[in-house]
C-alpha cells in the first residue's frame, strides 16, 4: 500500500504539469508586439471564406472555400474553433458551415509550416489577439459564446468598427496549447463587397521555461525520496 505523503506528492506533480489545461485566460492591454501566426474567417465577395496565415498578408494557406461560396446564413450562429498544439506546432482551423453540431469534411484546416520560421514545435505564445473588422462594411457580426482554454470570454461585437480584443495567461507564462471556440453570426447582409472578417492572432512565440528550480528540483526530489522511503520502510518490516 503506497502511504498517503507518497500520494500528495505525486499529485503535487500532476499538478504542475496540468497547469498549462488550467490556465485562466484574461484580457490584457495591447501587448504592441507583431502577429506571427493567425486565422481568418470572413464573408468574402460572395460568402464563406477561411484560411490560416503568417506574417506575410499573401502567406494565407490553406484556405477554405477561398472563393467565398456558399454564403452564411443571417442572424444563424457557426460554431468555430481555432486550436494551436505546441507539441506539433499545428495551427488548426475549423467552422461548422453546414451548422450540424460537428467540423466534417471541408469544414476544416491546419498548417505546420510558416513563413516566419520552419516551425513552432515546443513553443507557446505569449499574447492572443481576436478582431472584428467592420470599418469598410456595412454588414454587421457577432463573436458570441467566446471560450478560450475554458476561460469563458462574453462576446465581441465591432458595430461598425475595428474592434480588438487581447489576452494572456494569468500567470504570464507562454500558452503552449491553446483552444478557442464561440460562435460567429452575420447579423446584416451590407452593401460592401469586403464584408466582416475575423481574425485571430498569435503575438509572441516563446519557447517555455522549465519549472523553476530549485522547487521542481525539490518537489521531484521529494517525490522519489518519500517513494524509496516506502521500499526502504516495506524490506525493513520483511527483514
Amino acid at each position: 500500500m503506497v502511504r498517503k505523503s507518497s500520494l500528495t506528492l505525486l499529485g503535487a506533480i500532476a499538478m504542475l504539469l496540468g497547469a498549462q489545461a488550467n490556465a485562466v485566460i484574461v484580457t490584457t492591454v495591447n501587448p504592441s508586439s507583431p502577429t506571427d501566426i493567425g486565422a481568418r474567417i470572413r464573408w468574402g465577395a460572395t460568402g464563406f471564406e477561411a484560411s490560416i496565415f503568417d506574417n506575410d498578408p499573401f502567406g494565407q494557406t490553406p484556405q477554405l472555400n477561398p472563393r467565398g461560396a456558399p454564403v452564411w446564413t443571417l442572424n444563424n450562429p457557426y460554431k468555430f474553433q481555432v486550436s494551436f498544439d505546441g507539441l506539433t506546432g499545428a495551427l488548426a482551423l475549423a467552422v461548422d458551415f453546414n451548422r450540424s453540431n460537428d467540423f466534417g469534411a471541408g469544414e476544416s484546416i491546419v498548417r505546420s509550416v510558416f513563413n516566419t520560421q520552419a516551425n513552432y514545435v515546443g513553443y507557446g505564445f505569449n499574447y492572443l489577439s481576436i478582431s472584428g473588422n467592420e470599418s469598410n462594411s456595412t454588414a454587421r457580426s457577432q463573436v458570441a459564446n467566446l471560450v478560450i482554454n475554458g476561460s469563458i470570454q462574453g462576446s465581441i461585437s465591432p458595430t461598425g468598427t475595428f474592434a480588438e480584443t487581447f489576452f494572456k495567461d494569468i500567470s504570464g507564462n507562454p500558452l503552449t496549447s491553446i483552444l478557442i471556440t464561440g460562435d460567429l453570426t452575420f447579423n446584416t447582409l451590407g452593401t460592401a463587397q469586403e464584408r466582416p472578417s475575423w481574425n485571430f492572432n498569435f503575438k509572441g512565440p516563446e519557447i517555455p521555461s522549465p519549472v523553476p528550480l530549485p522547487a521542481a528540483a525539490w518537489l521531484f526530489g521529494s517525490a522519489l525520496m518519500g517513494i524509496a522511503g516506502v521500499g526502504y520502510r516495506r524490506q525493513s518490516r520483511q527483514g
